[in-house]
């Protein structure tokens, strides 16, 4: 059963035909659903050349293109294990990485734009996974505002740097009147990756404002508001998905968060008031 697994799974990756290189199509790109997917088709490539004058210059691209990905390949294939320090050193190496395999004037015919493209997306997913599994192992809701800001920070630095990245070459470096392979249309954008960002800064809003609130009230105030269960709504769901199904479920929680909120605002302005116009009295007198 494994062997036919790994044989489909290997048929996909190029492009669901046999597996000759001479059936190999650039163009189709079905079973290629992380970036490692992307690195071992180019090796299968090299590795399975059988010979004749067109697989020689397939050959000879994958060989090409091959080189250029082992500045990532070890990283990719630890991403669950790296700090997020060194993912975003990765992003920074995929940047060098990618932007040599598109620049290479020694691959031939060039890395299709589609499937740069698609590369592009399956990294963004993967850097997706890596923040979701840090925040899985660290509850975001639970742990110190110290340190959650401190993760939260990283991750958006990943993101950030991603987009930054993916748009500087699809923009800028690969749209110059001097580059003999043009990124055609629009600049690389990513609905994911965006809806990500913005979870991110909506994670850290929401933090912020109770590490806030925590300075504010007093311990037994807190007891009796139930400030430890100002979370409880998003404990319930996985803040980092962000598909249709996900977001409603966001939304839900964030109404339940609101509603829990009220009676805390409420104290906290009572408190307030009572303090400036003691403040404000004292002054007078």
């Amino acid at each position: 059963m494994y062997s036919l697994q790994a044989g489909l799974q290997r048929s996909l990756r190029k492009g669901g035909n046999s597996l000759k290189q001479a059936d190999f199509k650039e163009d189709e790109f079905r079973g290629i659903i992380s970036p490692l997917d992307e690195i071992e088709c180019w090796q299968e490539i090299e590795r399975e050349n059988v010979g004749n004058q067109q697989n020689e210059q397939l050959l000879r691209k994958a060989e090409i293109i091959n080189r250029h990905f082992q500045k990532i390949s070890s990283q990719l294939t630890e991403l669950d294990n790296l700090d997020l320090g060194q993912v975003s050193a990765l992003v920074d190496n995929a940047q060098d990485c990618l932007d040599g395999i598109w620049r290479d004037q020694e691959i031939y015919p060039a890395y299709q734009q589609p499937r740069m493209e698609h590369l592009f997306k399956v990294t963004t997913k993967a850097l997706g996974a890596r923040i979701e599994k840090e925040f899985k192992e660290n509850d975001i809701w639970q742990a110190s505002f110290s340190e959650v800001r401190v993760k939260l920070n990283e991750c958006m630095r990943i993101c950030r740097g991603w987009k930054d990245r993916t748009t500087e070459l699809t923009r800028e470096f690969w749209k110059g009147q001097t580059e003999k392979h043009v990124w055609e249309g629009k600049p690389f954008y990513d609905a994911y990756l965006e809806n990500v960002i913005i979870r991110i800064s909506v994670i850290f809003e929401l933090r912020s404002q109770h590490d806030e609130l925590l300075r504010l009230l007093s311990q037994d105030e807190r007891d009796r508001l139930k400030v430890n269960s100002t979370f409880d709504p998003f404990r319930k769901i996985n803040s980092f998905y962000t598909n249709e199904f996900q977001t409603t479920a966001w939304q839900r929680a964030m109404k339940e968060y609101e509603s829990i909120m009220e009676p805390m605002e409420r104290e906290i302005c009572t408190k307030l008031r009572t303090s400036y116009f003691s403040d404000a009295k004292a002054s007078a007198s």
